[in-house]
């Protein structure tokens, strides 16, 4: 079997709410070598997958609305550094929202002193 694809189902067939693509899970096996990473987390129907695309998809429902578009589109992306960039972005954001930091990204200046307010 060849590998799973990586491209999501069409962009319009997908809202600002989650990280994947709509409809049934029908892969039941492991990863294979040739499989994206993104592509068999989207297309599995095994546990261990569902789990993690509920908790990746909260993490994503936490992030900017603003920036969404564009962390969905390289989170989705053939190539695994643009993957993994939006992995880690969704990652460190939640990190911080559960440590009571508050990132701006709207700020006009964007330095960590002054996209980073603490709650504390």
């Amino acid at each position: 079997m060849s590998g799973v694809s990586t491209q999501p189902a069409g962009e319009g067939s997908r809202t600002l709410s989650s990280l994947f693509s709509p409809g049934d899970r029908t892969l039941d096996r492991l990863k294979l070598a040739s499989d994206s990473m993104y592509g068999f987390l989207d297309q599995s129907s095994r546990e261990p997958c569902q789990h993690a695309r509920e908790t990746l998809d909260q993490w994503y429902r936490n992030s900017p609305t603003e920036s969404r578009a564009s962390i969905r589109a390289r989170f989705a992306s053939d190539d695994l550094g643009h993957h993994l960039g939006a992995l880690l972005e969704i990652y460190v954001h939640e990190a911080l929202l559960r440590l009571g930091i508050v990132v701006d990204l709207t700020s006009a200046e964007r330095t960590p002193t002054t996209a980073v307010r603490t709650s504390w």
